[in-house]
């Protein structure tokens, strides 16, 4: 996927779940994102994907927002 590939619609409705306005999306619209692995959910929460943010170059959020692994937790302490 490129920057461009994306339509008008699926770009405001990214730009909503990045701004924490979920409440203002349709329920239909969240999961046709999750289908495409545009979003992820963590919790209540809903996120964009590592796919999306590799675009954007916000990796380093994703990062913050989506934590890490319990395994890769584990794997430090010990």
């Amino acid at each position: 996927m490129n920057q461009g590939d994306l339509d008008f619609n699926t770009t405001i409705i990214l730009d909503k779940i990045q701004k924490n306005k979920v409440n203002e999306i349709d329920k239909k619209d969240l999961k046709k994102l999750k289908d495409q692995k545009l979003i992820e959910k963590i919790q209540k929460n809903y996120i964009l994907s590592i796919k999306v943010a590799e675009i954007l170059g916000k990796e380093v959020e994703y990062s913050e927002k989506k934590g890490f692994e319990d395994d890769f937790i584990i794997e430090k302490i010990i």
